[in-house]
């Protein structure tokens, strides 16, 4: 489990189990406490630097999506070329965002709560614009292995049928060989020879 996860689930098992406490002062000091674990939750977890940290995380599994995708890819380059050109561009989207993070710092307290959420909206859209980016990437390398795995079933169905009508061809031709040599039928040779019989007989006839 996350860490923020964990932090979310703590919280919330704390705000179910403090109705159930008894002693009214200890329940106090139970609500104090939550208080302030959820305001450090927030501060940790959910600050501009902390999630703009997992941005760059993002950008970097993101990167090593992209060189699978290269790799697999091969016939939609310009699908490539338009990704990686989109990638490039939350690259510096997410340089920006560390860099209004630094200078929040030295904005005035007066106009820090405008800062903090126009920096928060630009977070909040630059991750959906990496979550649409590597569903993207996702699709495609799912396409170019449906395509690859066509063209497998595709030539090995071929294969298999040239080697079906290969065989039934064979068996056909050494069938046709075999006919032949089987020979005159059975009284074959005694029907030819009474053919000739009646040559034969005139020639006794004369010797008489």
């Amino acid at each position: 489990m996350k860490p923020d996860m964990l932090s979310q689930f703590l919280f919330l098992l704390s705000v179910v189990l403090i109705p159930f406490i008894l002693n009214v002062i200890m329940r106090y000091i139970s609500m104090i406490i939550v208080s302030l674990y959820f305001a450090a939750y927030l501060a940790c977890y959910k600050s501009p630097t902390f999630l703009i940290a997992r941005l760059a995380v993002s950008i970097e599994e993101l990167r090593e999506l992209f060189s699978t995708a290269m790799i697999e890819c091969t016939r939609a380059l310009q699908l490539i070329s338009k990704t990686e050109v989109a990638l490039t561009e939350q690259e510096y989207a997410v340089s920006n965002l560390y860099t209004k993070a630094i200078n929040a710092k030295k904005v005035s307290w007066k106009k820090y709560p405008y800062y903090l959420a126009c920096l928060v909206f630009s977070i909040i859209e630059c991750q959906r614009h990496i979550m649409e980016l590597r569903a993207s990437i996702v699709l495609a390398i799912e396409s170019a292995r449906q395509q690859h795995l066509q063209e497998e079933i595709s030539r090995r169905t071929i294969t298999l049928i040239e080697n079906f009508l290969g065989a039934n061809v064979g068996k056909e031709q050494g069938a046709l060989r075999v006919r032949p040599s089987r020979g005159l039928p059975a009284g074959g040779r005694l029907a030819s020879e009474n053919q000739f019989a009646y040559l034969r007989a005139p020639s006794k006839a004369c010797e008489a």
